[in-house]
């Protein structure tokens, strides 16, 4: 969100956490995807998504071929498409938050989340 004289000018928002649950739900996912995520994992999948925001569909259904070929663990699984989902959208609302401060709002596991996305990019100190 950009405010301007204590006014919202714009604002951007992502259904991140819907995606998520759909993919991890109700997709091929479903058999892959644990419910912790480990945060290696995120940081891993978070680079992947920032830095091509544009292959996302094909990056999480690869966890699925890594899960039957390489026995990925779910909570390593879970924490990739996270970091995915995260770098994607971080990826593309980066005139929001690139050189601006930030301030996180919400609910506590989410914004910590979010806050280590946006530290890995050395948006928050």
């Amino acid at each position: 969100m950009r405010v301007s004289a204590g006014e919202v000018v714009s604002f951007q928002t992502a259904m991140i956490g819907e995606i998520h649950a759909a993919l991890s739900n109700h997709t091929v996912l479903r058999h892959s995807v644990g419910c912790d995520f480990d945060p290696d994992a995120f940081t891993d999948g978070l680079a992947d998504g920032l830095s091509c925001p544009e292959a996302l569909a094909v990056r999480a259904v690869q966890l699925r071929a890594w899960r039957l070929l390489h026995d990925l663990h779910p909570v390593r699984a879970a924490g990739r498409l996270s970091g995915l989902l995260f770098g994607t959208e971080l990826a593309h609302v980066r005139p929001y938050w690139l050189g601006l401060p930030v301030a996180l709002i919400g609910a506590p596991k989410l914004t910590q989340a979010y806050a280590r996305a946006l530290e890995f990019q050395g948006a928050l100190r």
